[in-house]
């Protein structure tokens, strides 16, 4: 270790002059340091700073802080722990808002007069890390949050005009230490949870209040906590002197407290208008989360059966929204693995609400009793291991939006991509085909083709879902289709985004791969089977011609599927729910499947004869398409 020498030069001359180990700052901040700590140089102070990466910095604050009661660096990085410093200085190891290294921090000094971040960057961390330590702060404090610009970047949740970003977050604190002037009755913590409330579980309106005074540099911010840890105030009126030429009456408001103003009645001031002009001409318009939301409000619905392998993954891209829920509700289904754990955690940092079901019911009845929980107008569904894109909710938002009359909007469902249990893509764009229709216009393409979609791609009406009386409970795969077909019958209409807003995870142990899926598959065949019987004005035999076709091939690709992992009583148990269907069958049709059924209860042979059959299949799709081809041209 260096030696840290104590030396009355200035920080600028410090640091130009240090030679330990390495410190990395922005030109700009070595003045604006210089600035800010000198009230603090004589004093026995407490600094922390989080993110040290090579530790230079500590050394720097130890020479210019001659009478320092104790300076901690926190970071994240394991190999900090190789930093080694004389006397006063300490380093934790670990992440800055998990509670336990919060813990390790306050047992080496309960609070800070100075608290620089310079941690990851990254704006949900920048936003959690003030709310988690501004309270540490000492009367007359500092809290420092180091290069901001990254708050405009993408790649650190942030955007010119991306609404949480942390220095949108920053910009808040404004409004709030003028919030006595505000007129409404509403607190800080009000006014940050109308545009942040995935941190309201962190929100202190008494420390908020403390906050004196939000000062900004190029890349930097600057929060004063008060003096007397009091609420901040703008005090009595003082007037001095005794020429008043101009204005006499103005003698006469010394010491007078602030006049309190009723604004409850002005647009202007209401949380769900936050753009105006100085002329008030803006007054009304609202801010640009209720305009894309329409006032629609969303809640986001997840129900978990032992899924924590994925489970955070899912979590935190509703967490990332631009458009954030009203409402998240999470259903733990009775689960056995670490699930419940992982959701009380991130329940404590953001408004989760949780949910616990002693015993497993399944999807379909996990995610009535969360709607049911539920004020919203509209229903989101995520599933444990798929994820979100950031854009999501706006996307699937747009059609609500635009909709002006007509037959009522029932669901918006987005195409999505394919990925692998590693979170790798697969595929792009999985259901935008030219032979799929999309949206629904067709009972009979409908009961063919399926719905196409799946449950974390779509955006549902609460009044359709209540109107057809919710999920099927007896359901646990099929259950979205069976609840749109339902609405498609009940005159709700629906709409379809051509491009992907969320990714679907499907691998050997998920969810679609289980002996649950078959069995909500009979029931469902036979639901429909019941609902639908033969048109014969229109001329649509729907069992014949549609219903029993198509899960006929269902049957015989999951029975292949059940082939590749040499599973012998379940290609079996598939062969006999094929012949159940033959009977539905158009003649040939039947003729041809009874030929071949005995062959399909010896798994080796049946397996060979629809992979041959597949085939020929495609041989004979490829033969017509260059015939097409070909007449095209002449």
């Amino acid at each position: 270790m260096s030696s840290i020498e104590k030396t009355d030069s200035t920080f600028a001359e410090i640091f130009a002059a240090h030679t330990g180990k390495v410190s990395d700052k922005w030109q700009s901040y070595i003045p604006a340091y210089e600035s800010l700590f000198a009230e603090f140089r004589d004093k026995r102070i407490a600094l922390l700073e989080i993110g040290i990466q090579n530790g230079g910095s500590l050394e720097i604050y130890a020479n210019y802080f001659a009478n320092a009661e104790i300076i901690i660096g926190c970071d994240i990085n394991p190999k900090c722990r190789l930093l080694d410093y004389g006397p006063g200085i300490e380093v934790v190891i670990g992440n800055c808002t998990a509670d336990e290294t919060r813990r390790k921090i306050t047992a080496l000094s309960p609070s800070f007069d100075i608290i620089i971040d310079d941690g990851s960057h990254v704006s949900n961390d920048v936003i959690v890390a003030f709310l988690r330590y501004f309270s540490l702060v000492r009367p007359g404090g500092i809290y420092v949050i180091e290069d901001l610009h990254t708050s405009y970047w993408q790649q650190w949740q942030g955007g010119l005009f991306h609404k949480k970003s942390s220095i949108a977050f920053l910009k808040l604190l404004v409004d709030a230490i003028n919030s006595e002037h505000w007129g409404i009755g509403e607190s800080i913590s009000d006014l940050l949870a109308a545009e942040f409330p995935e941190y309201r579980a962190l929100f202190s309106e008494r420390v908020l209040r403390t906050i004196k005074s939000v000062n900004f540099a190029n890349s930097m911010c600057v929060i004063r906590k008060t003096g007397d840890d009091a609420p901040n105030a703008l005090g009595p009126h003082v007037v001095k002197g005794s020429e008043a030429v101009v204005e006499q009456s103005i003698k006469a408001l010394d010491g007078m407290a602030q006049i309190k103003v009723d604004e409850r009645q002005n647009p202007a001031s209401d949380f769900g208008h936050r753009t105006i002009d100085a002329s008030g001409a803006g007054a009304g318009v609202p801010d640009r989360d209720r305009q894309k939301t329409g006032n629609l409000t969303i809640a986001a619905i997840m129900p978990v059966y032992n899924g924590e392998r994925f489970l955070r993954e899912a979590i935190q891209s509703v967490l990332d929204q631009t458009v954030y829920p009203h409402e998240f509700v999470i259903v733990d289904d009775g689960s056995t693995d670490g699930s419940c754990v992982i959701i009380e955690e991130m329940s404590r940092k953001y408004p989760i609400t949780l949910i616990k079901r002693e015993k497993n019911s399944g999807q379909s009845a996990s995610r009535n009793f969360a709607i049911k929980q539920c004020k919203s107008d509209l229903i989101a569904l995520i599933d444990q291991d798929d994820r979100w894109y950031p854009n999501h909710l706006d996307g699937l938002l747009e059609p609500f939006r635009k909709f002006r009359g007509g037959l009522p909007l029932g669901w918006v469902y987005s195409d999505f991509d394919d990925i692998d249990e590693q979170g790798l893509v697969i595929a792009r764009s999985f259901i935008n085909r030219q032979t799929l229709q999309n949206p629904k216009r067709d009972l009979v393409q409908f009961l063919a083709q399926g719905a196409v979609t799946q449950p974390s791609a779509t955006l549902i009406s609460r009044a359709a879902f209540d109107a057809v009386g919710g999920f099927d409970e007896n359901l646990s795969g099929f259950e979205d289709e069976d609840l749109f077909l339902r609405m498609f019958r009940a005159n709700y209409d629906n709409a379809y985004i051509a491009h992907p807003l969320s990714q679907w995870r499907i691998y050997d142990s998920s969810y679609g791969a289980t002996y649950r899926l078959a069995k909500s598959q009979r029931y469902y065949i036979r639901k429909i089977m019941t609902q639908f019987p033969d048109d014969k004005w229109r001329g649509i035999y729907y069992v014949r011609d549609v219903i029993a076709p198509r899960f006929v091939m269902t049957w015989a690709l999951m029975y292949v599927r059940a082939g590749r992992y040499k599973n012998y009583a379940l290609m079996r148990e598939y062969a006999w729910d094929i012949w159940a269907l033959i009977p539905h069958l158009r003649i040939l049709r039947r003729i041809a499947l009874t030929i071949v059924f005995p062959i399909l209860l010896w798994p080796r042979a049946g397996d060979l004869l629809l992979k041959a059959a597949a085939k020929c299949w495609r041989w004979t799709s490829w033969i017509r398409r260059l015939k097409y081809l070909a007449t095209a041209r002449l």
